[in-house]
């Protein structure tokens, strides 16, 4: 993002193996206008060239350079390498530091005497460093932290959970981390401030506060941040709205990378056909207001859903269950259109995802094409229900009111598709469901729903599936095996690095092989 933002990006390490290393890594993504350097001392910042510089980024929420000064390691620290970079730095010059908290309220869960935070510093520490470097109009950021990565920004009202919100954990999150315990108690801390006193806004607050210079399809403000989410895979969830409610009315999806760009233009597509075709189900789907530039990001705004998702197994998750069924039957029978399997449409429904599933896990090719075999073999010339298909459809990704938990929206539609296999949607529900309640990966709860079959509670669900969507008992195995062929194939990418994992995907493809081979006995009986 910063190559994109900046004529020129100059990478700074004490290591040259780490340098390297992270030349390697930009080259095989393509970024090319950046230099590379060792500074190991602050004086080494006046022989980098290129001077003045607008800003000097460093994001060390692992602790790194305080833990390797602290052993002694030979390195500058902290303190040194803002010093340095304040004197290539243009007389508007920026610095922003990514620090983790000695003081995270996480500390009290996870251990008081835990060595990640005995090398990590203050807030306040970070911001006497910025300034005894010369460094004016510090402002620090509150974040919440994953492991050595941003989960989230904390808005300037404290800490408000949107995803399960009613348990304990979320509810200490919220009272540790209001409006005065976020500036002292984060995980961690964005600190930026300038060698001058202008004052500046960032894209985020211009827009906040009213401006129109993006053109974005929202009220003209002053708005409220209710929520800044980070996420893997290149994007940023905003929710924004213009009163004093818990959540906010809209949604802006950022995105700086190609690849996540190009998901929600499809997301985007996905939701514009819904919204034409005018569905009875159709309000608890977003509704896509457009896509606008922003600062070398773009942004995607929506509708927002006034309400929390939950992502651990609450007392009324059968209640919450129950109305998702119900979504996703209603939708793919409103949608649902017979076709036969013949050349055509078993590329399009089945063969394009056993090509996909071979393309990202090479180790298992000989068992894919197995499993596809048996596929093919019960398949072929059967009459089938094709419908439009969500792609990630588990209990995270619905929207529900917290007083009353009813649903009030299902979002996340990028790995969508109008023509898609019925079936696959209520089987994610389901397996999702059964890894929140036995704290099982996805292998375990499938294999035990293949062996054994569904549980009484989950039969009802299967049952009013199929009196919406009429799929017979044969065509379900071969549903729960394209089920696991997607999964792994499109929505999930196991790594496949170790005898372990290869042995256990490997199985498990057995195990679905061999159901779809007895589906197919049962196929032909039945014919007969």
């Amino acid at each position: 993002l910063l190559s994109r933002l900046y004529r020129h990006v100059t990478v700074i390490n004490a290591r040259a193996e780490q340098v390297e290393k992270i030349q390697r890594r930009l080259s095989m993504e393509g970024v090319t206008a950046v230099s590379y350097r060792i500074v190991r001392q602050a004086a080494d910042f006046l022989a980098l060239g290129n001077p003045p510089y607008d800003g000097i980024v460093i994001h060390d929420l692992a602790g790194t350079i305080v833990r390797r000064v602290q052993r002694g390691d030979d390195l500058p620290s902290l303190e040194e390498l803002l010093k340095g970079a304040y004197a290539v730095l243009a007389p508007d010059g920026f610095a922003y530091v990514g620090m983790r908290n000695r003081h995270s309220y996480s500390r009290l869960r996870e251990g008081w005497r835990n060595a990640a935070y005995r090398r990590s510093l203050t807030v306040g520490a970070g911001r006497q460093m910025l300034a005894a470097a010369g460094f004016r109009a510090i402002a620090s950021y509150p974040l919440l932290l994953e492991g050595p990565r941003i989960a989230e920004v904390i808005p300037a009202r404290g800490y408000r959970s949107a995803r399960g919100a009613l348990s304990f954990g979320e509810k200490f999150k919220e009272s540790a981390l209001g409006r005065w315990g976020a500036r002292q108690f984060a995980s961690g801390y964005g600190l930026v401030a300038r060698k001058d006193d202008a004052p500046t806004e960032s894209a985020l607050e211009r827009l906040l506060n009213g401006h129109r210079e993006y053109g974005l399809p929202i009220p003209p403000g002053p708005l409220e941040l209710k929520r800044y989410l980070v996420l893997n895979w290149g994007k940023v969830i905003l929710s924004i709205g213009t009163g004093p409610s818990r959540y906010g009315e809209y949604v802006l999806v950022l995105t700086g990378e190609r690849l996540p760009t190009l998901r929600r233009r499809r997301e985007a597509r996905m939701l514009s056909a819904l919204a034409e075709r005018q569905l009875a189900t159709g309000k608890l789907i977003p509704r896509f207001l457009g896509e606008f530039p922003v600062d070398g990001a773009t942004c995607f705004v929506m509708r927002a859903f006034p309400g929390l998702s939950i992502d651990q197994p609450v007392p009324w998750l059968d209640q919450l269950t129950a109305q998702a069924a119900d979504f996703i039957s209603r939708l793919q029978s409103e949608t649902c259109c017979t076709t036969t399997i013949d050349e055509a449409a078993y590329s399009r429904l089945f063969g394009d995802l056993f090509h996909r599933a071979r393309a990202r896990n090479a180790p298992l090719v000989p068992e894919l094409a197995s499993l596809e075999a048996a596929v093919r073999a019960v398949v072929m010339g059967m009459e089938l229900p094709i419908v439009w298909f969500h792609g990630d459809y588990k209990i995270e990704n619905l929207i529900f009111d917290d007083t009353t938990q009813e649903l009030l929206g299902v979002i996340d539609w990028e790995l969508s598709d109008e023509h898609g296999l019925p079936m696959l949607d209520l089987l994610y529900l389901l397996i999702y469901n059964r890894m929140l309640r036995e704290s099982v990966d996805l292998l375990s709860a499938l294999g035990s729903l293949v062996l054994r079959g569904p549980r009484e509670n989950e039969r009802s669900v299967f049952a009013r599936y199929t009196s919406q969507v009429p799929v017979s008992t044969s065509v379900q195995k071969i549903l729960q095996a394209m089920f696991f062929v997607h999964h792994f194939g499109v929505r999930y990418k196991y790594l496949l690095d170790s005898e372990e994992e290869v042995r256990r995907v490997r199985e498990m493809l057995v195990v679905l092989e061999r159901a779809a081979r007895a589906g197919r006995s049962v196929s032909a009986l039945a014919q007969a």
